[in-house]
C-alpha cells in the first residue's frame, strides 16, 4: 500500500515502479504525470488523497448524467403531450424482398434483427439478411442466407450455443448455429411448406415446434415438435394441424400449451378449427379447438393474472380471447384488414397489441393498427394507425432504454422489394 509518493517533475521521473506495490508512475507523451494505483488501497500524492477525488467525481458524472437522462424524458413528454412528437417515428428502412418475418436476438450484448424475405419479383429463391446494431447506432448487414420462399426466422440459446432456425416454404427448413461468428448449416430439417418455428423449453430441454401448411397433396397435415439432442432436433410428436400458419407456446398455472393457426381445411377451404394443446404425461393434447377463418397468427399473454389469446385472420375481423374455467372465450373483436399478426409488447405498465394488416380488397398500402389496453374497460382501443404495405409482421424489442417496433413490408400490388421500416417508439 503506497501512503505517498512524491514524483519531482525535474528529476528523472519518466518510469520508476514503487516494489511491492504494483503501483507505476511516470510520465506520457505529452509530459502529464500519471498514477496507476494498486489493486488495493487508497493513493495520497504530496498529501492529497486522490482516491477519494475520483469517486467524487465518478459520483458527479453519474448524477449528470441521471439529471440529463431526466430532462430528456421531461422534453420528450412535453412533445407528446402538445402533439408535436408522433407516438411512431420512423428510426431506420431496410430494402427486403417479399419480407414477412423480423426476428430480434442479441448475441455477445450486439442486438441483431433478422428478416425473412419469401421472394422478389422472379423467384422464391432469395436471401434473407442477418443485420447487426453498429456502435453509431444504426443497423447493418450482418451475414446473408440463401433461403427458399422464407417465411420465419427463430434464434434461441441453448447451453451457450445461439441458434437460428429458417423455415422455408418451398424446401426444408434449415437449422443455423453460430460458429466463428457466423451462422453455419447445422441441420436441414423435413418440412411441408413451413410458416412458422417456435422455441421453448420444459425442464431444461429445449424443444422446437414447427407450423406445416402443405405437403403437396392435402392442408391436412401434422406440425411437428422436436427436443434438442446432442446431434441435433430429434422429431418426437407430431399435431393434427390443417393448413397450419403459426405456432405459440404459452404457460398457465405452470401448463405448458401450443396454440396453433389453421387456415385451410381440405374440402372447406378457409373454414379451419384452430386449436390449442395442452401437455400432459409428455406429450401434446387437444384442449380446445376454435371455430376460424383464414388464421394467419396467435399470440398468447397475461395481464393482471388473466390470460389472453389473440387469433389474427386474413378474412375476418381478429378476435381477443381470454381463459375462463380452463377454455378461452371470446371478449372483443378488433377491426382488421387481411390480418397476417399479432404482437403484444408492453411499455412501463401499458400493454399494447399491434395488428400487422396485409390487404384491403385489391389495395395494399393501408393503414396498420396499434391498440392501447384499458384495463377499466377490459378492452383493447386503437392507438395509433401506420401506413404498411402488404404487412405480414411486427417485431418489437429493446435497446437500453428505448423500445422499436419493426414491420415486415411484403408488397404492394405485385412489386414485393419494398422498404420494412424500424420505428421508435417515442409517445408509448
Amino acid at each position: 500500500e503506497i501512503n505517498s509518493y512524491e514524483c519531482d517533475m525535474g528529476s528523472e521521473c519518466q518510469s520508476s515502479e514503487h516494489e511491492g506495490d504494483g503501483a507505476f508512475i511516470g510520465v506520457d507523451n505529452n509530459n502529464n504525470l500519471v498514477l496507476t494505483p494498486p489493486a488495493e488501497g487508497r493513493v495520497l500524492v504530496s498529501g492529497v488523497d486522490c482516491g477519494s477525488r475520483v469517486a467524487a467525481l465518478e459520483a458527479m458524472t453519474a448524477r449528470l448524467e441521471a439529471t440529463i437522462a431526466g430532462l430528456e424524458t421531461s422534453v420528450q413528454q412535453a412533445l407528446c403531450e402538445s402533439g408535436e412528437q408522433q407516438p411512431l417515428t420512423a428510426f431506420q428502412s431496410f430494402d427486403t424482398h417479399g419480407a414477412v418475418d423480423w426476428e430480434h436476438f442479441v448475441m455477445q450484448d450486439t442486438h441483431y434483427l433478422a428478416v425473412a424475405n419469401a421472394r422478389n419479383a422472379s423467384s422464391s429463391d432469395v436471401q434473407s439478411t442477418i443485420y447487426e446494431l453498429e456502435q453509431g447506432g444504426r443497423f447493418e448487414v450482418f451475414q446473408q442466407l440463401d433461403t427458399h420462399g422464407a417465411s420465419a426466422c427463430k434464434h434461441f440459446l441453448a447451453q451457450d450455443i445461439h441458434y437460428l432456425v429458417v423455415t422455408n416454404t418451398q424446401a426444408s427448413s434449415t437449422v443455423y448455429k453460430l460458429q466463428g461468428g457466423r451462422f453455419e448449416v447445422f441441420q436441414q430439417l423435413t418440412t411441408f411448406n413451413a410458416f412458422d418455428a417456435e422455441h421453448f423449453v420444459i425442464n431444461g430441454e429445449h424443444y422446437l415446434a414447427v407450423a406445416n401448411s402443405y405437403d403437396g397433396n392435402s392442408h391436412n397435415v401434422d406440425s411437428d415438435v422436436y427436443v434438442l439432442r446432442k446431434q441435433g432436433l430429434e422429431l418426437i410428436q407430431g399435431l393434427k394441424t390443417h393448413g397450419a400458419t403459426d405456432v405459440e407456446h404459452f404457460v398457465v398455472d405452470g401448463v405448458h400449451h401450443l396454440a396453433v393457426a389453421n387456415a385451410n381445411n381440405d374440402g372447406e377451404s378457409s373454414n379451419a378449427q384452430s386449436t390449442v394443446f395442452v401437455r400432459r404425461d409428455g406429450r401434446f393434447q387437444v384442449l380446445q379447438d376454435i371455430d376460424t377463418v383464414a388464421a394467419a397468427d396467435t399470440a398468447a399473454f397475461s395481464i393482471s393474472g388473466v390470460d389472453f389469446l389473440v387469433i389474427a385472420t386474413t378474412q375476418v375481423n381478429t378476435t381477443v380471447y381470454t381463459l375462463r374455467e380452463g377454455r378461452f372465450e371470446v371478449l372483443q373483436e378488433l377491426l382488421t384488414h387481411g390480418a397476417s399478426d399479432a404482437e403484444h409488447f408492453v411499455v412501463g405498465d401499458t400493454h399494447y397489441l399491434a395488428i400487422a394488416n396485409r390487404n384491403q380488397g385489391t389495395a395494399f398500402g393501408i393503414q396498420s393498427t396499434v391498440h392501447r389496453f384499458e384495463p377499466d374497460r377490459m378492452r383493447f382501443e386503437v392507438f395509433q394507425q401506420i401506413v404498411t404495405h402488404g404487412a405480414h409482421d411486427f417485431e418489437q424489442f429493446v435497446v437500453g432504454a428505448k423500445h422499436y417496433l419493426a414491420v415486415a413490408n411484403y408488397h404492394q400490388a405485385t412489386e414485393t422489394t419494398q422498404s420494412s421500416i424500424v420505428y421508435s417508439l417515442a409517445c408509448f
